[in-house]
């Protein structure tokens, strides 16, 4: 009973949390850009972008050949025969892994074990990065089907609700299946 009353709780907190985000979207677009503007200043994007982002590209290429779309792959970016997506670093879904660790604190409040809560976290960042891997590839296919426009907003705007959608069902995913109570004692 008390693990289903803390479910409902951290649920109901993930959900005001997305209500929020959805509320105040505009904003969150846009300070998503301030966030962006200072990081950018600071220099250290140049480690992702210069490390990550190709790594990463070549990800979002083998999932695309996998899935029978024949495309080249720089290191910044995807060309197909009638579109070209450029990957910087703050395309790589860092807003995702931010949402992620803000609702670990409240999703692992409770009496977990130690190895569950490890293993939640994990599921967590991995799952994220995978999520934010096809997300790219989404945007890529929008960009080969819709052209500039139809890839600007999957990315600007639904890509939020991918993220949502996610965090959501990766909560439901740690309370029915990973989530262990420490035992009395």
């Amino acid at each position: 009973m008390k693990e289903q009353i803390r479910e409902k709780n951290a649920f109901f907190n993930i959900y005001i949390v997305a209500a929020l985000l959805l509320l105040t979207f505009p904003f969150v677009v846009t300070f998503s850009e301030f966030l962006s503007r200072i990081f950018e200043k600071l220099y250290l994007y140049r480690l992702i972008q210069d490390f990550i982002v190709p790594y990463e590209t070549r990800l979002v290429w083998g999932v695309l050949n996998a899935i029978g779309l024949k495309v080249a792959v720089t290191p910044t970016g995807i060309i197909t025969q009638n579109a070209s997506v450029y990957l910087s670093w703050n395309c790589l879904g860092w807003q995702s892994l931010i949402l992620l660790v803000l609702t670990l604190f409240t999703g692992l409040s409770g009496r977990f074990s130690t190895a569950s809560r490890v293993e939640t976290i994990l599921i967590g960042v991995f799952g994220t990065f995978i999520i934010n891997v096809l997300r790219i590839v989404v945007v890529v296919l929008f960009a080969v089907n819709f052209g500039r426009t139809g890839a600007y907003l999957f990315h600007n705007y639904l890509a939020t609700v991918v993220a949502i959608f996610w965090i959501v069902f990766f909560w439901w995913f740690a309370y029915k299946f990973v989530l262990e109570e420490k035992q009395k004692g």
